[in-house]
């Protein structure tokens, strides 16, 4: 049993620490979104304009891609509860006679196997739907980063380059 403890807390802090880190990128997006928006200084130059703007854009993306994954994650753990609660029930369902039993007051029996293969069919549904979801808050994993780190690069690149420019008119 403290083999299991020790798995469960082991898990319980890698799901701290990955919660603070999606936190983190998500408040930095903004934060360097916010700051480079105020401290903007165009040159005369279009092209120094545009990486600026691409950075902002990138910047403001990611965090809005943080945002959607992070609204979702709740719902992978309400549809693994919606799950679990089948298990309890298709256990209650193969206890009951074969012949089945009234699905409500007063109703003709329902055959245990037809419960069952009802019951069963709900579960699957509820499990790729969960598969699915999973699904998308990773793809939306894959894409926050990347715009989170091309906004940062552009905007080193968008103020190196009218840094550049003042210096060398």
């Amino acid at each position: 049993m403290e083999h299991h403890e020790a798995v469960i807390k082991l898990q319980e802090t890698a799901n701290e620490i990955r919660v603070k880190v999606e936190m983190y990128l998500l408040a930095l997006a903004f934060t360097i979104a916010g700051l480079a928006v105020q401290s903007a200084r165009f040159a005369a130059d279009p092209g120094q304009w545009g990486l600026e703007i691409a950075a902002w854009v990138s910047l403001i993306a990611s965090g809005i891609v943080g945002i959607l994954r992070m609204e979702r994650v709740p719902d992978v753990f309400n549809l693994a509860a919606e799950e679990h609660h089948f298990d309890g029930w298709l256990a209650e369902v193969a206890r009951s006679p074969p012949e089945g039993a009234p699905m409500f007051p007063g109703g003709k029996p329902v055959p245990r196997a037809q419960v069952e293969a009802m019951m069963t069919e709900d579960k699957n549904n509820l499990t790729r739907r969960n598969e699915k979801l999973k699904a998308l808050i990773a793809r939306l994993g894959r894409v926050r980063t990347p715009l989170l780190v091309l906004g940062i690069v552009l905007l080193a690149v968008s103020r190196g380059y009218a840094g550049f420019g003042a210096a060398f008119p």
